[in-house]
């Protein structure tokens, strides 16, 4: 992404508590203000700017942000929530650190606690250390840090959690938990004096509606524009959070298809809507709604002429509908499951990730986003995506390029056998599709079995009488 608005409008907003102009690439510089950020409000690091916003920028830039990152993650204690980057910017390379309100306050650099005051990096006085430790007694009792009783190290998703431990040792190469649960989930703060917490269960358990019934998510596709009972499609996703997301987002890529264009001899399948969007909205929904809720849930909600994304919980404190179209301060509701979700890179520290869906949305051809706070709920709006005729047919065509992750080249072309005919033929049971696609009846059971986890079919009926559809096209 372009971040040369982003930095022309935090140099224009000039130094403050939560931004920082650092002239040179000193490490011990730069890691007392990321420490001080940390232990306030969170904020921003530019380098490569002076006091006065002349930008200086850093000699290859690109080639130190590793190191740089490395060094502040094992010299700042408890383990640091920031990002480094580098962006180029009127053609010189400045370092870019988005740094998180810490949860574990206070933070120190090399045993030393740091404060930052309206214009000033200082060491942290008496005063400053009693209010971080205040605020951490507070940071606790939130509701993603609260032990949820019952829930037991062996009810999470071992390969999720593995998947986090690696993704964090990679950005983090001084750092390694040799696949060890417990060590890893303590260290994120999501294992606390032996229990759980429920940020862990909304991350990683294997069934956590059992524990948290907002865990949930209802998405619901409507044919025409307004809710009724009148639906194409709809279900509600139990999982995990990281589970969930890669359904839904597998569902919405075969719900709204691809289109194709041919450059030489090679085909090149292109989605056909705003994925960035898409997908930036409805993390931001998971992410930032209010879990505390027991009733609450994520709607998505896709009718004939728009998306709706609805969840829980108004904008943070500070935070105003017109901000989110223009570089904004990234306040977290719940600062524990953000943090794992930029793990995986599902998320940006930077507050331009409605900005991205605003450009996204233009590049299709689609009206900005529209954002408003219904009551005590935040609801996102796609005008004009919605599931019309253009897109059933997208959808059609892309049966043509179904690709199950996982299974071989091989398989996935039986795989698009069967849902080509059962789109044409629905209600077919097992048998009747085993004998018209000449296949044995264990193998088709087997192809059927991977269509229905990766939801592109489902089974109708009695088990006697009970027949295959498609699922999209409900």
């Amino acid at each position: 992404m372009d971040y040369t608005s982003l930095i022309s409008n935090l140099i224009k907003n000039g130094e403050g508590k939560r931004l920082v102009f650092l002239s040179q690439l000193r490490r011990d510089t730069v890691a007392k203000s990321v420490c001080a950020l940390i232990n306030e409000e969170g904020g921003d690091v530019l380098v490569g700017v002076d006091d006065d916003g002349e930008i200086l920028g850093v000699s290859e830039g690109s080639t130190k942000v590793d190191v740089l990152s490395s060094y502040l993650n094992a010299s700042i204690q408890p383990n640091a929530p920031i990002s480094v980057s580098a962006v180029k910017y009127k053609k010189q390379d400045l370092i870019w650190i988005s740094v998180w309100e810490g949860a574990q306050k206070p933070y120190s650099f090399l045993g030393q606690i740091y404060a930052r005051g309206q214009e000033d990096t200082s060491k942290a006085d008496k005063a400053d250390i009693s209010g971080f430790i205040s605020q951490r007694r507070t940071s606790e009792f939130h509701w993603e840090r609260q032990p949820l009783l019952g829930l037991e190290l062996e009810d999470l998703s071992t390969q999720q959690v593995g998947d986090s431990i690696r993704l964090f040792e990679k950005k983090n190469l001084h750092l390694g938990f040799s696949n060890d649960i417990a060590a890893f989930l303590q260290y994120m703060g999501l294992y606390q004096h032996g229990h759980l917490t429920n940020a862990a269960a909304i991350l990683y358990a294997k069934n956590p509606v059992r524990y948290l019934p907002q865990a949930k998510i209802r998405l619901t596709v409507y044919a025409n524009e307004k809710s009724s009972d009148s639906f194409l499609y709809d279900r509600l996703y139990e999982s995990n959070l990281f589970q969930n997301i890669q359904d839904i987002f597998a569902y919405i890529d075969v719900l709204f298809g691809r289109g194709s264009h041919i450059k030489g001899l090679k085909r090149n399948d292109q989605l056909k809507y705003p994925i960035v969007a898409v997908r930036e909205g409805i993390m931001n929904a998971l992410v930032h709604r209010d879990y505390t809720k027991v009733s609450s849930t994520v709607h998505i909600s896709i009718y004939s002429n728009r998306m709706v994304v609805s969840n829980a919980g108004t904008l943070p404190e500070g935070l105003r509908i017109a901000d989110l179209k223009r570089e904004h301060t990234s306040i977290l509701r719940n600062p524990d499951i953000a943090r794992m979700c930029f793990v995986h890179d599902l998320i940006e520290m930077l507050g331009s990730g409605t900005q991205r869906m605003v450009k996204d949305c233009k590049s299709y051809g689609l009206p900005d986003p529209v954002w408003k706070e219904d009551h005590d709920h935040l609801v996102l709006e796609f005008p004009g995506l919605g599931i019309g005729e253009g897109v059933r047919e997208g959808v059609n065509e892309g049966v043509n390029y179904v690709m199950v992750a996982g299974v071989s080249e091989g398989v996935n072309a039986e795989l698009r056998k069967l849902i080509a005919l059962i789109d044409a033929t629905p209600g077919m049971n097992a048998k009747q599709l085993s004998s018209a696609i000449g296949k044995g009846h264990s193998t088709v059971e087997r192809y059927l079995k991977i269509l229905r986890e990766n939801q592109l079919i489902e089974f109708r009926g009695a088990p006697k009488d009970g027949g295959y559809y498609i699922l999209y096209l409900i």
